[in-house]
């Protein structure tokens, strides 16, 4: 065979090969969790905070924390946003005791050591690590309470109420009433983790679909088509942009 042949068949080869090990790498464009096999998953690795989700704009854990547990964390170098699904205490950050309860969002500042203290009931929280770098102007901290985030719900609308807008991370909660059997497909140019506070339904994403209900998580990439639909009930899904 000739030598150009021959050349141009390893080139051929080496090509190929490189494409099934970038597809072999290739992360998944949507992943979904269920917050008790989290939890188990997290009892069984025996530590109090457990990444499940390490994806290009953002880490996601699951942090738990036991009235005689010491919050051992080493100070964050990124912006952190903090969901509290369950537990009393109280989150320090820096010179500010913030009281914490069940459905409240907590955005901390990198480098502002947040740290939980005084806890009277089990903690239970997903914390987001965003990547992208922080913002000079942003706070040390901001707080939402569940009243505050859902003060904005209408029972015959869905409703997208952004309440943490920051230059590198949006957080919302999205209202969809079951009367309006869903949304329509929506694409993003970022990355988006869902979080199902209440209600169930079905989560279209492109030609894949998944049952979602109260403690369901759902991380999907850019570009992909998706959106909400066969509501059972009422659903509130927390949004986290970045």
């Amino acid at each position: 065979m000739h030598r150009t042949k021959i050349f141009a068949l390893v080139i051929i080869v080496i090509a190929i090969a490189s494409l099934q090990t970038s597809a072999t790498f290739q992360q998944p464009k949507w992943e979904a969790f269920e917050l008790a096999d989290l939890v188990s998953q997290r009892a069984e690795a025996e530590v109090a905070f457990m990444p499940f989700l390490d994806r290009n704009s953002m880490v996601v854990g699951l942090l738990e924390l036991m009235p005689a547990d010491e919050d051992t964390r080493p100070i964050a170098p990124l912006d952190e946003v903090y969901y509290i699904f369950e537990g009393e205490g109280v989150l320090q950050v820096g010179e500010q005791n913030i009281d914490i309860q069940p459905g409240m969002v907590v955005f901390t500042k990198a480098g502002s050591n947040g740290r939980f203290t005084n806890i009277s009931e089990a903690i239970q929280a997903v914390v987001a690590t965003i990547k992208s770098p922080s913002s000079n102007t942003s706070p040390a901290s901001q707080v939402f309470t569940q009243q505050r985030i859902e003060a904005t719900r209408n029972p015959n609308s869905n409703v997208w109420n952004p309440f943490l807008n920051r230059p590198n991370v949006t957080f919302g909660l999205y209202m969809l009433p079951e009367a309006r059997g869903g949304d329509g497909r929506l694409v993003h140019t970022f990355e988006e983790l869902n979080i199902i506070t209440k209600g169930s339904s079905k989560f279209r994403m492109d030609d894949d679909e998944v049952d979602v209900k109260q403690h369901s998580i759902v991380f999907i990439e850019s570009g992909v088509g998706h959106f909400f639909h066969s509501l059972n009930e009422d659903i509130d899904i927390l949004i986290l942009w970045s």
